[in-house]
């Protein structure tokens, strides 16, 4: 259930016309401000808002303790797509398995991590659409910013 919100009609219109027009043609959305403003109140209503319109949930929470991990939130992101890992060429995912602390060895080569985690994205959003919800003090980074002219 959306909690509800005192005195964010205009961002919850926003969000709204953002949800809706994505199935079409994709979209995003950034929530910024200060601590305390109500940043995750509107998040947690968009996010039931899409589900409730039949998107494919992601969500990520970032916490400064995972900060020095630099796949934490991608992996918490895709913790319900894992199993698409499979599907993916032999690069991409030894990459994704190796960021993700799943095997041993070193990173491998970033773009293949990128490029993975837009296939399991792509995947994921084959059957519905998919909305990514990281949350995070710093601007998004997740591989969704980067995929033009396809909904996910």
């Amino acid at each position: 259930m959306a909690p509800i919100l005192f005195g964010r009609d205009r961002e919850l219109r926003v969000v709204a016309d953002v949800l809706e027009r994505a199935g079409e043609r994709g979209g995003g959305l950034l929530v910024r401000g200060p601590v305390g403003i109500g940043k995750t109140s509107v998040l947690e209503a968009a996010r039931v808002r899409a589900a409730g319109l039949g998107f494919g949930v992601l969500t990520a929470t970032g916490v400064q303790s995972e900060g020095g991990f630099a796949f934490a939130g991608l992996h918490q992101l895709f913790q319900p797509e894992l199993a698409k890992m499979d599907m993916l060429p032999v690069p991409q995912r030894d990459a994704l398995r190796a960021a993700f602390g799943m095997t041993g060895g070193v990173v491998p080569d970033l773009f293949l991590i990128v490029l993975g985690s837009l296939e399991i994205l792509s995947e994921a959003a084959a059957s519905s659409p998919a909305w990514t919800f990281p949350r995070s003090p710093r601007p998004p980074s997740h591989p969704g910013r980067r995929q033009l002219g396809q909904s996910f």
